[in-house]
């Protein structure tokens, strides 16, 4: 993938054996990215410690995160393991708020404007 020189991709492991298309001001923070796959875009996303962890990884989608998932752990495991979004924009903004969200094969269509709260949608259609 293509990752942008804005800061993007800053910490430790932050896109640590991830695979994402473009990444353009995210995925800061130790871990924040780390494990990320099946994502095309992250677009001033995924900034806080752990806040998109494996997301979208071992067989999972996300079409793309805009504006979103800014705190700690706030997408962590988001579409693991099977599961499936649309797109997420301008959500997720608080620590674990859309925490494996879709998660083991759930499918949500989109997260749009919504979902910022601190646990706000964690779990949501997980299973």
């Amino acid at each position: 993938g293509e990752v942008c020189m804005d800061g993007s991709c800053d910490g430790n492991f932050a896109c640590g054996d991830a695979s994402i298309g473009i990444v353009v001001g995210g995925c800061s923070g130790d871990y924040a990215c780390r494990y990320v796959t099946n994502i095309p875009e992250i677009m001033d996303s995924c900034i806080g410690y752990g806040s998109c962890y494996s997301a979208a990884y071992n067989g999972g989608s996300i079409g793309g995160i805009f504006n979103s998932c800014n705190g700690t752990s706030s997408c962590g495991y988001a579409a693991y393991d099977g599961g499936m979004i649309g797109t997420i924009q301008d959500s997720c903004i608080e620590d674990n708020a859309c925490y494996s969200a879709a998660f083991n094969s759930g499918t949500i269509e989109g997260i749009v404007s919504s979902c910022n709260d601190v646990n706000g949608c964690s779990y949501t259609a997980a299973y």
